[in-house]
C-alpha cells in the first residue's frame, strides 16, 4: 500500500496517474488477501466513510486546507482512506485489541501524516494555528482509532 501513499503524494493533482493504482493494490488486496469480500469492502468503504468525515469537519473547522483542484472533497484524500483501510485486515490487525497502545501510537503519528502532507504540498495549516491543529488530529485520531477498529471487528465477524 505504500506504493499508492508514494503515487498519491507525488501525483495528488493527477487523478488519471494516481487512481489506476489505487484501484490496482485495492484489487491485489482482494483478490490475495482477503477472504470474505464482501465484508472487507463493507469494512473498507465505513471507515473510508468515517475517516472522510471526519477529515471534512477538520476542512470546515479550518484546521487544515487540502491543495488541488476539487469541488466538494479532495479525490487524493479519499484515495489515502481507501488504502488505509485495507490496512485493518493486515498491517494493522496486531493493534486490534490494543485499543490503549493503538491510540497511543496514533496520537503521535497522526499528526505526522498531515504535517508530512503539508511539507510535500498536498494541503496548508494556518500558520498560527498549526501547532493547535495537529494536537487536536492527535486527540482526534486518538479517539476515532479504536471505532475504526470495532467497525472492522463487527463487519467482519458477522
Amino acid at each position: 500500500m505504500q506504493i499508492g501513499w508514494w503515487t498519491i503524494t507525488l501525483n495528488f493533482d493527477q487523478r488519471l496517474i494516481y487512481l489506476p493504482v489505487v484501484l490496482l493494490l485495492v484489487t491485489l488486496h482482494f483478490v490475495t488477501c482477503v477472504n470474505q469480500r464482501f465484508r472487507e469492502l463493507l469494512s473498507i468503504l465505513s471507515i473510508t466513510t468515517l475517516g472522510c468525515g471526519l477529515d471534512y469537519l477538520a476542512i470546515q473547522l479550518s484546521l487544515f486546507q487540502p491543495l488541488g483542484s476539487f469541488y466538494f472533497f479532495p479525490l487524493w484524500l479519499i484515495g489515502y482512506w481507501i488504502l488505509f483501510a485495507t490496512s485493518f485486515s493486515l498491517s494493522l490487525n496486531w493493534l486490534q485489541n490494543k485499543g490503549f497502545l493503538a491510540s497511543l501510537l496514533v496520537f503521535f503519528f497522526a499528526p505526522l501524516t498531515y504535517y508530512a502532507g503539508e511539507r510535500f504540498g498536498l494541503l496548508n495549516f494556518n500558520p498560527n494555528e498549526k501547532w493547535k491543529a495537529l494536537i487536536s488530529y492527535g486527540g482526534l485520531w486518538a479517539f476515532a482509532y479504536p471505532f475504526f477498529f470495532k467497525i472492522h471487528n463487527k463487519i467482519l465477524i458477522r
